[in-house]
This record gives structure tokens, sequence and C-alpha cells, in this order.
């Protein structure tokens, strides 16, 4: 990797109280912040609804793919409804990389999702390297939380 790229890797679960008025990545999209609650750096992507995204038959999982990270270097996205295990859970998995971003201190990230209508979203504070889980690890070139 280029000392100007950057490369991140989340992966959590979020409660997002039903029922939901918005919750369709495909139709809606989803925006993913990630920055520090106590400094600088940060990523901010909104990745638009469309033909990008494809929907099981179920509509219970979402996948967009788009091998050139067009939007923010974003070059995969999950966003899965398991609901069947608590009611409102949502796991979502983000890869991406390229470009060149401001990483916030890998001690102190947050992350924010937005899946729908206001009020369905949420925040995930993520632990330090060797923290418990969900901790995030990397340097100010890489992040990989989960």
């Amino acid at each position: 990797m280029r000392a100007d790229e950057f490369s991140l890797r989340l992966k959590g679960d979020a409660l997002i109280p039903k029922p939901w008025s918005g919750v369709d990545p495909a139709a809606n999209g989803v925006r993913i912040v990630v920055d520090s609650a106590s400094g600088p750096g940060g990523i901010d992507v909104t990745i638009p609804g469309g033909p990008l995204w494809k929907v099981n038959g179920a509509a219970t999982r979402w996948t967009y793919s788009d091998p050139s990270g067009s939007t923010g270097g974003v070059t995969k996205a999950i966003v899965r409804d398991r609901s069947g295990v608590a009611d409102g859970l949502i796991r979502f998995v983000v890869k991406g990389g390229g470009g060149s971003a401001s990483l916030p201190d890998v001690d102190a990230v947050r992350t924010t999702v937005v899946l729908g209508a206001p009020g369905e979203c949420a925040s995930v504070d993520w632990n330090p390297p060797g923290g418990a889980r969900p901790r995030c690890e990397g340097d100010g070139d890489s992040i990989r939380c989960k």
C-alpha cells in the first residue's frame, strides 16, 4: 500500500428498534461515519441506493459491490437483518481503501451507521487494540474493527 492510501475494514452489530420505515439499503443507501470520540481524522461516506446493491429474496441481506471504490473508497458493504437473533438486530460489514484519508486514532474509534429514516441509526464505540471485542486494530493507514 502506498503511504497516501488507507485501508478500512469494519464488522459490527447494531440494534435499531422496529418497526423500520426506511431500512432498505438498495433503495435508500447507507451512511457510514468513522471518526474519533476525542481527536481528528475520520471518514464520512454515503453509499447511495441503486444498482450496485443486490438483495436476497427474503430482503434480509443487502450487498453493495463497487471494485473501483468510487464512493469514498468503499468497495463492499453488507447489511444483514438478524432479527431472528434479536428483534431489530443489524449486522454491517464495510470494506474499502485506496485514495487518501485521515483516519482517526485507533485507540478512540467510533462508528455511526445510518440505515434509513431519521432515528434508524446506530453508533458503535470500539475498544482499543488488545481490548475486549468489539475492538479496532491498526495504525494511521489502516483500521480493522470487529
